[in-house]
């Protein structure tokens, strides 16, 4: 049953609110258990609490995974001082206050991005970002896969038939979210008091998962193919543990943005036809 849950979760653009979803909850019930009676209610029931409670941990477990996946993709592309890790996020991740623009002007979040290059003019600035792979960049695939992995036990008949937009959206913020306990190129513990932002909420990621939703909602079928297909290779791969990378850092809004534009061109090459989903 908590499975089939939160296939259906991760469907949401809201993610975070499930308030008015109790009818989506007896449902389930009703089909995974089929001689017990049961009314799902929002007062003095244990279901309700148990699937309220199993969201709470999967979003928490999106965080993990994030974190996991950008501590694997800073070591894999072989950064090892604070001063080249700083220099990568402030590229890969800018400044949001850096992001914001019209429709014409507005720049690209390159983590967002399976290949994001900046070209640069003959005066030595940057002329724009050229652009490939919307939300199939390594860290975003590796966390997107936890979604694939919970869905691998329900049956085909009984998945959710509407795309995983709000697995994709979260998966996005909770890759941002652990790109920027970099920021200074040293690793912050999200439960740094002093680094409340860092904590993965609806309160302090909330406005980043609307953003992030209007990008998700304008893929099309071709590119949720690619972007299951991107995933696909991480799925099983991950296990919490304690990253050497980050052992040793441990050591020593309302304009376009970046978020509202992450759509492909569309493509017929790399159409990901052999995934079916």
């Amino acid at each position: 049953m908590c499975p089939m849950w939160l296939d259906f979760v991760s469907t949401l653009e809201n993610p975070w609110d499930l308030s008015s979803h109790i009818d989506v909850m007896q449902e389930i019930w009703n089909r995974t258990f089929t001689d017990i009676d049961h009314t799902v209610q929002k007062a003095n029931d244990p279901v309700y609490f148990l699937l309220l409670q199993r969201t709470s941990n999967y979003r928490c477990d999106v965080a993990k995974r994030g974190e996991i996946a950008v501590a694997a993709y800073l070591e894999s592309i072989g950064l090892k001082t604070p001063d080249e890790i700083a220099q990568h996020i402030n590229f890969y991740v800018p400044s949001v206050s850096h992001m914001h623009g019209d429709e014409n002007s507005v720049k690209c979040y390159p983590f967002m991005w399976r290949e994001a290059k900046n070209i640069m003019n003959v005066d030595g600035h940057i002329e724009r970002t050229e652009t490939k792979g919307a939300f199939c960049s390594r860290p975003i695939s590796d966390t997107f896969a936890h979604f694939l992995e919970i869905r691998e036990c329900i049956p085909q008949a009984l998945r959710q038939t509407d795309h995983p937009r709000g697995a994709l959206a979260l998966a996005t913020v909770s890759v941002e979210r652990a790109l920027r306990m970099y920021s200074t190129g040293i690793y912050v513990k999200p439960e740094d008091r002093r680094q409340a932002s860092l904590r993965f909420s609806r309160k302090h990621w909330g406005v980043t998962t609307e953003e992030v939703m209007i990008s998700v909602k304008k893929t099309i079928s071709r590119g949720w193919k690619k972007i299951i297909k991107a995933a696909i290779p991480y799925i099983r791969t991950r296990k919490p543990h304690h990253n050497s990378l980050r052992a040793t850092l441990e050591k020593d809004r309302e304009a376009p943005n970046g978020y509202t534009h992450c759509v492909d061109v569309d493509s017929c090459s790399d159409s990901g036809s052999d995934i079916i989903f």
